[in-house]
């Protein structure tokens, strides 16, 4: 087998995730292309994920309509990434051999990747099909999924959508005005399905064991991740040399408040019960309550 790695990030959502992307995306030993999540396999086989390809199509429709118009020079520059990715989701043979291209263009480069933790959905059968056409290529695939604590990754998702919403207005220092509390919105949204997807890590462990060799997957948590012997670990599953890091930086970082309403805690983490004791049993009931608050 190659010594070179294809890295297949599957979440958590707001579990370090882009941090990990930014560490791996500055080392000299690996290449991750133009993007962090490229959305291939999750458009095409979640409907939670409808609204990126909804994004992808609306992309597709505009260029085509600058072609027809003529207006070649803007379509050649209209979203160029977004497009890409569409290809890929479109044409998967496109994006493996991206990857490939990207692990052998350069004899120094020994890790490639994908990390779009929405992949945290898919199945055993779409995670063989990844593997056997990685595998095609000459790369081996290795899994790396972070966990976080299931309430603080809904409270935190639901913080950054309210992030999302604000950066989007349309009239530049327009106060925005929301119809729900934080408290309130994450109440309405932490058992949708989007959010159950994303959560559920037993599930996403499960589906992940039915294909990929133990050594091949690298299951962590947020809550230890910036500590250097963790670093280390990850860095030496995926082959690379380990380069210290800026461990106080956060991305992505969403402002919060003092805490979360207890009730509102006790709720979220009452419906994922079953995951908060299915993670103490496969790592350990003292690391698990020392991590996490349930």
């Amino acid at each position: 087998m190659s010594a070179k790695t294809f890295l297949l990030g599957v979440g958590c959502q707001k579990g370090g995730t882009t941090w990990l992307h930014n560490y791996l995306d500055e080392h000299p030993q690996v290449d991750m292309g133009f993007a962090k999540e490229y959305h291939v396999f999750d458009v095409v086989n979640l409907p939670v994920c409808g609204a990126i390809l909804d994004e992808y199509l609306a992309a597709a429709d505009k260029v085509t309509s600058l072609m027809r118009d003529r207006d070649f020079v803007s379509a050649r520059a209209y979203r160029p990434r977004i497009l890409q990715r569409f290809d890929f989701a479109r044409n998967h043979n496109l994006y493996f051999e991206y990857f490939e291209h990207l692990a052998y263009r350069h004899p120094e480069i020994r890790l490639v990747g994908d990390i779009t933790p929405s992949y945290a959905g898919l199945s055993a059968s779409v995670f063989d099909y990844i593997k056997q056409e990685v595998a095609r290529r000459e790369l081996r695939t290795k899994v790396v999924f972070l966990l976080r604590d299931p309430v603080e990754r809904v409270w935190s998702a639901v913080r950054m959508s309210r992030k999302n919403r604000v950066q989007s207005r349309v009239k530049p220092g327009e106060e925005v005005q929301f119809d729900r509390t934080e408290a309130e919105e994450v109440l309405a949204l932490y058992d949708v399905p989007g959010f159950e997807m994303r959560t559920r890590y037993e599930t996403t462990i499960d589906e992940l064991e039915k294909v990929f060799a133990p050594e091949d997957i690298y299951v962590g948590f947020y809550e230890e991740l910036f500590e250097r012997e963790t670093l280390a670990d990850i860095t030496a599953f995926l082959g690379v040399d380990h380069i210290a890091a800026d461990t106080e930086r956060r991305i992505n970082a969403s402002s919060k408040a003092d805490s979360l309403p207890e009730d509102v805690a006790h709720t979220v983490r009452t419906h994922y019960a079953s995951t908060y004791e299915a993670m103490r049993n496969r790592f350990g009931e003292d690391r698990v309550n020392r991590l996490w608050t349930a």
